[in-house]
This record gives C-alpha cells, sequence and structure tokens, in this order.
C-alpha cells in the first residue's frame, strides 16, 4: 500500500473508462508490420459505437465530441477508429480504446470559442491609428481601380 500514498502528488483528471461491451469491433487484414503473416492474420481493429446511443457518456461530452471528432465519425453517427500499427490484434484493439479514450478527454475539456464579429476582432487587435491607415490606403487603391475602369471605358 505504500505506492498509494504519494498517489495525491500527481494531477489526476476525472477518467471515464470506456465500456468494451458497448463497443462494435471489426477486423480485417493489415497492411502494417508482421512479414508473411501479415497476408493470413487479421490484426488490423476498427472499433466504433453510436455515440448518440451512447448513455455511459453525459449529453455534454456527446455533443462536444460531435465538434471536436467530426473527421472520424460516420453520417450515421458512429465514431470510428482503426488501428493497424501493431503485428498484435489484441495491442491495436487497445491502441484503438486509447485513441477512443483521447478523443473522449478532448470532448471534456472542449471550450467553444466566442466569434467576435470582423469589427470588433480588429479593433481589439489593431490600434485606432493602424485601423486610419488601413482605411486610407484601402480608399486610394479603389480609386485607383476606379480611374483604371473609367480609361479603359474612355477607350472602347
Amino acid at each position: 500500500m505504500h505506492y498509494l500514498q504519494n498517489l495525491h502528488k500527481f494531477p489526476c483528471r476525472h477518467i471515464s473508462i470506456v465500456p468494451r461491451n458497448k463497443l462494435t469491433a471489426k477486423y480485417s487484414r493489415s497492411s502494417g508490420p508482421g512479414g508473411q503473416s501479415v497476408n493470413k492474420s487479421e490484426t488490423k481493429v476498427q472499433l466504433r459505437f453510436h455515440i448518440d446511443t451512447a448513455d455511459w457518456l453525459d449529453d455534454e461530452v456527446r455533443r462536444n465530441l460531435k465538434i471536436t471528432s467530426k473527421n472520424k465519425i460516420s453520417s450515421k453517427g458512429y465514431l470510428i477508429v482503426s488501428s493497424d500499427i501493431h503485428s498484435s490484434r489484441i495491442y491495436n484493439y487497445e491502441q484503438c480504446i486509447k485513441l477512443i479514450q483521447q478523443a473522449i478527454d478532448e470532448a471534456k475539456d472542449y471550450k467553444p470559442k466566442q466569434q467576435l464579429a470582423f469589427l470588433e476582432q480588429i479593433q481589439s487587435s489593431k490600434s485606432p491609428q493602424e485601423i486610419l491607415n488601413y482605411k486610407l490606403k484601402r480608399r486610394e487603391e479603389k480609386f485607383k481601380f476606379k480611374r483604371l475602369k473609367r480609361m479603359k471605358n474612355f477607350c472602347e
């Protein structure tokens, strides 16, 4: 029990254990390492679960998961993760579990950014003098194009 005494010194976040019985596994042949046996064994692992019916996740985490992992979600709402890094099916399965856990942790920590209007964004990052200089320069550029357009119309 002495190893539990110093456990409080390490920063710990709430860990959500992924229930393996709620995941659907699919195995296929891998293009990864394994030599000649790679053509015979199905070591690639693909894990999936339906986000909307994942009752083991909070509603907020499910919403955020759809935002943070949108490139891993199928059109039917399944989060799909695959791995063929290792030449062992068990290690690839564990790798997929880690990837799902990382996606869930990322969704837990997600905070949406506030979108400022374009003018507010400029005003918050630029000084009034810089804004004025930009406006004057832009006005001159517009005037040049306007003059060029008039000259083209005059020549025709």
